[in-house]
């Protein structure tokens, strides 16, 4: 297999001013009471926590529905658009015992305000207070663990966290989800935190300094988000004319399980960035790569068509307007594909194309990197299906190489077992971690393009994926 490849160099910055929001009036379902003094010293002892959902970018209103359930990532910083977080804590003995459960739904309905949006450093997200009292109180001398899951309702098989269990039930486990036949991955956070209570009140972490004096529970992404954007596409190969981008894998898992969260362990440990969760491959190959005979391959996402964004051609074919050789910003009859139009929440630049979404983590293994089986494989195809050239992405980021990778898997009895390995990864075979944005070209906000950089396919020999771990903005990305 010959390997072409992209180069794309880049600078990693935090983003210039963020917007200082944090609100301290946080979803009380009693009205306020005035306390008489005589009152005053019989005032119901409570403790609280936070729960911080952690994301890139926010809206000033959003509503959650069922069509956005799915939604492709549409820039560096894509707004969190969950519906639903439950919440649960349990005593960390052998007991692992529920002494708390919570379910919070419409999380990102501004108009509902069920929770707020939040700033600190670079981190960004929506986040909410718990209050609790009465037999809810946390006990001082015992230690807790409260973990918790957001998402999309009706996505993951119509998927419910902790389903079936009450206070006082057993949850020595971990939650797991699969993707049903047919269906696409969905956006997912979760996330754990130990806690402990100390003068009444709920301590976390003190080495963490984000969490050591409001304590939090924060959840992250537990998927990987993948986007191509592109333009300057050519128009034909040889005689035959390009119908479609294709990116393809040799790998994909269909389940996920939500441990391995470094808040549990050492909190500055920061290998945990580098998280492979995903299990469960699926052997139904539905493409193949360049030279392939047979099937060996998954189409990522769905194929680009061109038709859709340079309309005019024959049989849905593309229109190369002027007739210069590519599809790019020179041709009159570029639109934005209707499908992402009618959702009213994406700007490209002229004469480009755009894909994404959302992906389960997968590992790569030594026999496949010693025999050079790349992670993606870009394609440009034809009418017939057939490939026209392709190229093999490449990833040069240094961490990318890291010695040693973790893995997280469903152990005995559902607990999560965490594993430290050696790292197999090369330029070409590398893995997809959660919580991590793989990127080809730059789109740096949903609504604008003024900053964005698509890749120029007529020019590029070299193809290389940039990784943003965690969602961290990009400051810029040079292309070379």
């Amino acid at each position: 297999m010959n390997t072409k490849s992209f180069t794309i160099y880049y600078r990693r910055g935090i983003t210039g001013l963020l917007f200082l929001f944090v609100s301290l009036f946080l979803f009380s379902s009693c009205e306020k009471k005035e306390i008489s003094p005589d009152e005053s010293s019989s005032e119901t002892p409570t403790q609280s926590f936070l729960i911080k959902v952690e994301s890139v970018g926010e809206v000033s209103s959003h509503t959650t529905t069922a069509k956005s359930q799915s939604r492709p990532i549409y820039s560096f910083s894509p707004e969190q658009t969950i519906d639903r977080v439950d919440v649960i804590i349990i005593k960390r003995a052998l007991t692992a015992e529920i002494v708390y459960k919570g379910t919070f739904i419409n999380w990102s309905d501004t108009e509902n305000k069920v929770s707020v949006p939040y700033v600190n450093g670079e981190k960004r997200g929506r986040l909410r207070e718990v209050v609790l009292e009465g037999n809810s109180l946390l006990e001082e001398g015992v230690e807790y663990i409260a973990y918790g899951v957001g998402f999309h309702s009706g996505t993951y098989g119509d998927y419910e966290p902790f389903k079936g269990l009450s206070l006082g039930d057993k949850f020595p486990n971990s939650e797991m989800v699969t993707v049903p036949d047919g269906d696409g991955v969905a956006e997912i956070f979760a996330g754990a935190q130990s806690f402990y209570v100390e003068n009444g009140e709920i301590i976390a972490n003190p080495e963490d300094e984000e969490i050591s004096e409001i304590p939090a529970i924060r959840l992250r992404r537990q998927v990987a988000g993948l986007m191509g954007y592109y333009t300057c596409i050519p128009a034909v190969i040889g005689e035959k004319a390009v119908k479609s981008i294709r990116l393809v894998t040799p790998k994909v898992n269909r389940s996920i399980i939500f441990g391995g969260f470094r808040s549990l362990y050492d909190p500055n440990d920061f290998s945990k960035l580098k998280v492979i969760n995903g299990f469960n491959p699926r052997t139904d190959y539905d493409t193949r790569f360049y030279g392939s005979e047979t099937n060996d391959a998954f189409v990522v996402a769905n194929d680009i068509e061109l038709g859709k964004w340079f309309p005019g051609g024959e049989d849905g074919m593309p229109l190369d307007a002027n007739g210069d050789g590519f599809l790019d910003g020179e041709d009159t009859n570029w639109k934005v594909n209707e499908e992402l139009e009618e959702a009213g929440i994406i700007r490209v630049l002229q004469g480009s194309v755009f894909n994404s979404c959302y992906w389960v983590p997968i590992s790569i293994t030594q026999e496949e990197a010693d025999a050079g089986i790349p992670t993606f494989q870009l394609q440009l195809v034809g009418k017939n299906d057939e490939i026209l050239t392709y190229w093999n992405i490449e990833v040069r980021q240094a961490e990318e190489f890291s010695e040693t990778r973790t893995l997280v898997l469903p152990g005995e009895s559902g607990i999560p077992e965490v594993i430290t390995e050696e790292n197999p990864a090369t330029p070409i075979t590398f893995n997809i971690a959660r919580n991590n944005l793989y990127s080809m070209g730059a789109k740096n906000h949903e609504q604008s393009y003024g900053e964005d950089e698509p890749i120029d396919l007529s020019t590029s020999k070299d193809l290389v994926i940039d990784v943003n771990p965690e969602w961290k903005e990009l400051e810029t990305i040079y292309f070379d």
